[in-house]
């Protein structure tokens, strides 16, 4: 069994961030940054965040097609509290803002999910709540 398997040690944020802005502009070393800050924040092992990115997207915000983004953050509920929101949030508009997408129009959300509803190699993470 897979050590972030065991009970209550599975912590694997996943940044999902959606851009009208050039794919190519996010290298290596966006992902490597990002994902360490990230993992500096939560109190974990940088392997255990997942971040993608979605370039060249047809996006519409603001009446406008000027650059903008969409981010998700998806942690199970015992992950991460408000401060460290708070940093994380900083962080990814910072990177972001580097890359030439305005923070006045990027939206980023937080969201929880279950660990009962996260399968992760072939196996459920936790128990379903009855």
């Amino acid at each position: 069994m897979d050590f972030w398997l065991k009970e209550g040690s599975f912590k694997m944020p996943i940044l999902t961030i959606k851009t009208n802005a050039d794919q190519t502009k996010f290298e290596r070393r966006f992902f490597r940054d990002l994902g360490e800050n990230i993992a500096m924040h939560c109190g974990i092992d940088a392997r255990n965040v997942m971040i993608v990115v979605l370039g060249n997207q047809s996006m519409y915000f603001g009446c406008s097609e000027a650059i903008c983004a969409l981010a998700s953050f998806v942690i199970t509920d015992d992950l991460i509290n408000n401060e460290q929101k708070s940093k994380i949030s900083t962080d990814v508009f910072k990177a972001l803002l580097a890359k030439g997408v305005p923070s006045s129009r990027t939206y980023l959300t937080f969201d929880r999910i279950e660990k009962s509803d996260i399968f992760f190699n072939t196996k459920r993470l936790a128990r379903p709540k009855d």
